[in-house]
């Protein structure tokens, strides 16, 4: 019998693609994995990394041929080898691992595809992958499971992340921790995300930043808690992503798809918010906030805390700090070419900041007065636009402060 290897496929005009793609189609079956007879998905050099196989066994010496058996035996080999990437084949590994400088500097952890290799957290009330101080790190092409904040860098952490799925974690599914610590994101999924339980009843937020650098492009989170984005204090650029049906408190309050506060500052572009409550985009005390192309779609009122008034905004943009008095050119927030439609209450308002406004379009609020959706109160001011209305009487606002600084 001859047997079609990929060189007697080119030369009549097929590839080994081609005859991939007929068969999934014929069986009904998908398609084979990146890992799939005996691949290593993301690595682009095996002879160079340490590989780990569910059917491995950790008294091999880690090579393509030879594979361990466990994420910890990988970990410890690499380290003592000063091998920088670790190969994970297809398979679910139980993880619980603090990554430290200078011993992973520049680790790479890199998995067949999110769908094929999976690290599940081995203690539920800590992270799977703790980060301190590391630098340059990189963990592609794998799915982290469960754990209390799945993913945690922290301590001037930084590295990137390239085709992660990341569930079923609590309180975050990656937290960002401290005024050095930076992260970059591509294609990174976040889902389903929980408010922690216990002792610990915070967050549940797809991303927390305290204070560091979120770089994302690609991805989003889908059903997180209280906030899909929350940043405290932080630097963010967010680029062509979706944060979509964050679920509200234990209380029934937030529900929020991007929460800034306390100094945070940054670039929204191209990203979509939508299925949200109280507000799809929040942001208190910012400093220089752009944001462009932003579509939101259904924005639901939602109870204000020891009031009876209800919420329900595409954009709320106010100082919020009672202790000190800002001029509202310092607070001030861009908003250009955004699309806003079906939020409960209003389409944007603007309390105690500068908002500069051109070629949005407002439609469908709640509010809705002569035609507007645009409305300040306090000092606040809008430029750029005269299609807004100053408020007699406040909108009330959930002024709460959400916590995403973790001890």
């Amino acid at each position: 019998m001859l047997l079609l290897t990929p060189a007697l496929l080119a030369l009549v005009g097929c590839t080994a693609d081609d005859t991939t793609e007929d068969s999934a189609t014929d069986t009904g079956e998908p398609a084979a994995g990146p890992c799939a007879d005996g691949g290593w998905g993301e690595v682009t050099s095996p002879s160079d990394a340490v590989h780990v196989r569910s059917d491995g066994d950790d008294g091999d010496d880690g090579s393509a041929r030879a594979p361990l058996a466990t994420f910890g035996a990988a970990l410890d080999l690499a380290r003592s080898s000063g091998t920088r990437t670790i190969a994970l084949g297809p398979g679910t590994w139980s993880v619980t691992a603090t990554l430290t400088s200078p011993d992973d500097d520049g680790l790479e952890i890199l998995g067949c595809s999110a769908t094929e290799t999976v690290l599940e957290a081995s203690d539920s009330s800590e992270p799977i992958l703790l980060v301190a101080e590391v630098v340059d790190f990189r963990l592609a092409g794998v799915q982290l499971l469960g754990g209390d904040r799945a993913l945690r860098p922290w301590q001037g952490a930084t590295g990137t992340l390239q085709n992660v799925v990341i569930t079923e974690a609590t309180s975050a599914g990656i937290a960002i921790d401290g005024p050095k610590t930076s992260l970059t994101l591509e294609d990174v999924e976040i889902r389903d995300i929980t408010q922690g339980s216990g002792t610990s009843t915070r967050g549940g937020y797809g991303i927390a930043v305290s204070d560091g650098t979120l770089v994302m492009s690609g991805g989003g989170t889908w059903e997180a808690t209280l906030a899909g984005i929350a940043v405290s204090g932080g630097t963010v650029d967010l680029e062509r992503l979706t944060v979509a049906d964050t679920r509200t408190s234990s209380r029934g309050t937030f529900g929020r798809g991007i929460h800034l506060h306390n100094m945070s500052t940054g670039r929204i572009a191209d990203v979509t918010l939508s299925g949200l409550s109280d507000a799809a985009l929040f942001s208190q005390l910012s400093l220089g906030l752009e944001v462009e192309a932003l579509v939101i779609d259904e924005v639901s009122a939602v109870a204000v805390p020891g009031s009876t008034g209800t919420t329900g905004d595409a954009i709320v943009l106010i100082e919020g700090d009672d202790d000190m008095t800002y001029d509202p050119a310092d607070l001030e927030v861009t908003l250009s070419d955004c699309e806003l439609e079906g939020a409960d209450r209003a389409g944007v308002v603007v309390e105690d900041v500068l908002a500069t406004l051109s070629d949005n379009q407002i439609a469908d609020c709640g509010l809705d007065d002569e035609g507007t959706c645009t409305f300040t109160q306090g000092i606040g001011e809008v430029a750029g636009t005269t299609d807004f209305l100053a408020l007699d009487e406040a909108l009330e606002l959930n002024r709460d402060e959400l916590d995403v600084a973790f001890d």
